[in-house]
């Protein structure tokens, strides 16, 4: 077995299946990001709890409060970090606790509209500065104008990266 080199040192190269390595400081950067990201989500989930909602139903609040503008799910699905095909069920969550309503189209039945009801824009007005606060105290009183568009940056090009298809065995 080839040996393990640690921190400091270029990669680690052996304990992995059909000898594939990474390097080191590309799994502690993996690292890093599902830590900062779970406390991003953990943070927030402090928020969402206090008003007994889930954070794909936050998400769906915010983007329909920040467009300010009745939205199809297809306009609205982009916007949001869950899976299509879950929208529906969100939307249907807040459509019960009558946050959201939806509405068809005058001209085109099978388009579905949906926007915040009052108490709906009530919800965000109570959510929005807590949220606020989180967002600035992690990336503006951390990080400097440019560490932010450098790490913009960076995400981009991780989003954007042409990922290939792992091999059939």
């Amino acid at each position: 077995m080839a040996t393990k080199k640690r921190p400091g040192r270029s990669n680690i190269t052996s304990g992995w299946p059909r000898g594939l390595a990474l390097p080191y400081d590309v799994l502690a950067t993996v690292r890093l990001f599902n830590q900062a990201y779970n406390t991003y989500k953990k943070n927030g989930a402090r928020v969402v709890k206090s008003r007994q909602l889930t954070s794909s139903q936050v998400d769906v609040l915010m983007v329909l409060s920040y467009v300010q503008r009745p939205m199809t799910l297809t306009e609205l699905s982009p916007f949001l970090p869950i899976e299509t095909a879950s929208i529906s069920l969100v939307i249907d969550s807040l459509q019960k606790c009558k946050l959201i309503q939806r509405r068809h189209s005058r001209t085109d039945r099978r388009k579905i509209f949906i926007t915040l009801t009052p108490a709906g824009e009530e919800m965000v007005d109570t959510l929005w500065p807590p949220i606020f606060y989180l967002v600035t105290d992690m990336f503006y009183k951390n990080l400097t104008d440019e560490e932010r568009q450098l790490f913009m940056s960076v995400l981009r090009k991780i989003r954007d990266a042409n990922v290939s298809q792992p091999e059939k065995t």
